[in-house]
């Protein structure tokens, strides 16, 4: 039973902080350079040096280096969210590669003061880094359930930002393995041709969660990726299970796969729980029962989410899924009751919607960017994307020609729906998600040192800004290269008046907010935005025809979006959309030019 003390309880405990470290210090480590520190965590510093639990004084610092033992030592009653560790470690990572004598030197001299000694001055410069490492968590759901004979694992995947996903087919020594992998991170997830699959939930705990910065075109990809897809090359289950627990990957300090991880085969599963501080449990399951993990400890009560509103957000998550599953009667049943409202707040409920979360906090910005489903019976593998929330780049099939496949491969797009049987009123939730604002990116809210080529016969003979292509009219046999499009947002320069209208709608609570763009790749625009501090959901159509963006406003209004703001500055998108006022003539439609 979740009681109000374990609501009202949200200071980090000590494994709480740890958690983070252990996620997050070895990158910070690989980006500084420098060896890692042993990092410890007192109540503060007057019981460190004493000794003597209860003792207090006035100055108690956030975070120390001891140059002498080579630690850093985080002090609990600071170290209040996962920005104040995240700085800490930056902080105090950089002391542990300076010079002491001439740290000690500055002080002693009197020639510096902490603001303007120069290796303070570094050290707080590398703090301005730390939203870089807030990528390395999310949070989950996860089950098991053995429906007519067919064993099939379930994944709700919960992330602060759109996912762009890609399932990746290949073969190795004659086994076929079938995984998506996230190509922001790395993550990974699957099964493989002879009925082992793998899903995991997190249980690292942080007070904001996470959203990617870990590209894997900056060489930073995720370690526990790598470890599932070795793990997934294995035919026989204790290969898979001892891969799961022991790998070490390119970090040899970073041994196995963190949290719970469900390895299910054609004839047993078995659940893993394991964290930094603890050696993994493994246990093999009753298949007459469903299993549901989230992202509180089950066998260690010390790990995962420990209190607060993330514990409370946890077991809720937990039980409305145990519930739902519990009746559950086709491998599909699976994956529409993991995506149907059953909480009064979506904050705890198994499939989450940011937009829709009641009394929105700062750490209220997780949702659900698709499912996987796994059933290791018939060797199918079935990926359902949020297209709201996410972004499918296809299958990558790496096989030899000719291969015939084992596994079957299903993708689809899903939206949640409400649960008809349920007693909890969700009117009021699903009419705050009603009113929709569309902004266009480029020109519109940003403008970049991108072109577009025009070719012709396959050559480039001129190139535009995107402002010349809104009205540009292209000549018989004349094509475009939007490659800049695809690449780092370069020397971007705000439109202020249309970014400020953006940040206010994003502030208005039940409106959903969203960027349409032409390109491609959404991930340079993602990039963008959290620089600025905002995380807006992004559609690349990734097709510059005005009719595209069209279709999809349409789309939004037959979902029952009215009213609808559509900002843009090509004249061609403006009239396509505008064409949609006659056809819908009781949606309120509101289209806004912007003129160069």
């Amino acid at each position: 039973m979740i009681k109000l003390k374990d609501i009202l309880n949200e200071g980090l405990s000590g494994n709480d902080i740890m958690n983070i470290v252990d996620k997050v210090y070895p990158l910070i480590v690989k980006d500084l350079g420098g060896s890692a520190c042993k990092v410890e965590v007192h109540n503060n510093i007057y019981v460190r040096v004493s000794g003597i639990e209860g003792m207090t004084g006035e100055a108690n610092p956030h975070a120390e280096y001891d140059w002498i033992n080579k630690k850093i030592y985080l002090y609990k009653p600071k170290m209040k969210n996962e920005e104040q560790i995240i700085r800490s470690l930056l902080h105090e990572h950089t002391h542990s590669r300076q010079n002491k004598k001439k740290f000690d030197d500055g002080y002693s001299s009197g020639k510096y003061n902490y603001i303007t000694h120069p290796f303070e001055k570094a050290a707080t410069a590398a703090e301005r880094k730390w939203k870089k490492y807030t990528s390395l968590l999310g949070e989950c759901v996860i089950a098991h359930k053995v429906i007519n004979d067919k064993i099939l694992l379930v994944k709700n995947r919960d992330r602060t930002y759109s996912a762009n996903v890609k399932v990746v087919r290949e073969l190795i020594n004659d086994l076929e393995m079938v995984y998506i992998i996230d190509t922001d991170t790395d993550w990974s997830e699957g099964m493989n041709s002879e009925g082992i699959g793998i899903v995991n939930s997190a249980l690292m705990v942080n007070a904001d969660e996470k959203e990617k910065k870990l590209a894997k075109s900056k060489g930073k990809p995720s370690e526990d990726g790598k470890k599932i897809r070795r793990a997934l090359m294995f035919k026989k289950p204790q290969d898979t299970i001892m891969s799961v627990v022991n790998f070490k990957g390119d970090d040899v300090r970073d041994v196995g796969v963190k949290g719970h991880t469900f390895v299910a085969t054609k004839n047993h599963t078995f659940a893993i729980e394991m964290t930094s501080e603890h050696k993994p449990v493994i246990k093999k399951l009753n298949r007459k029962h469903v299993h549901i993990r989230t992202n509180h400890g089950y066998d260690y009560k010390d790990s995962g989410y420990t209190s607060g509103l993330n514990k409370t957000s946890s077991h809720l998550r937990w039980k409305y899924a145990q519930d739902v599953l519990a009746n559950t009667k086709t491998p599909e049943d699976m994956l529409d009751g993991l995506s149907t409202y059953q909480a009064d707040n979506t904050r705890n409920n198994p499939y989450r919607n940011v937009d829709m979360v009641k009394d929105k906090t700062e750490k209220d910005i997780l949702s659900t960017t698709g499912q996987i489903m796994m059933n290791l019976t018939d060797l199918e593998f079935t990926l359902r994307m949020d297209k709201d929330k996410s972004s499918f780049f296809g299958v990558d099939d790496r096989t030899p020609e000719g291969y015939e496949h084992k596994i079957k491969i299903k993708v689809e797009y899903t939206k949640p729906k409400q649960d008809k049987n349920e007693s909890v009123k969700l009117t009021n939730i699903m009419n705050e998600g009603k009113y929709l604002s569309i902004f266009d990116f480029d020109d519109t809210l940003v403008k970049s040192v991108s072109w577009i080529y025009v070719l012709k016969n396959g050559k480039e003979f001129k190139k535009l800004d995107a402002a010349e292509f809104a009205v540009y009219k292209p000549k018989e046999g004349e094509t475009f290269d939007f490659r800049d499009f695809d690449r780092k947002i370069r020397e971007p320069k705000l439109i202020k008046r249309n970014v400020d209208l953006l940040k206010k709608q994003l502030s208005k609570h039940g409106r959903r907010v969203t960027i349409l763009t032409a390109r491609a790749i959404g991930a340079p625009v993602n990039q963008f935005f959290k620089t600025i501090g905002i995380q807006p959901y992004v559609i690349p159509l990734g097709n510059a025809d005005p009719q595209k963006k069209a279709d999809y406003i349409e789309k939004q209004i037959l979902k029952g979006y009215n009213p609808i703001y559509f900002m843009d500055d090509s004249t061609k998108n403006i009239k396509a959309v505008d064409r949609l006022k006659k056809k819908y003539p009781n949606v309120k439609l509101v289209t806004q030019h912007v003129k160069h």
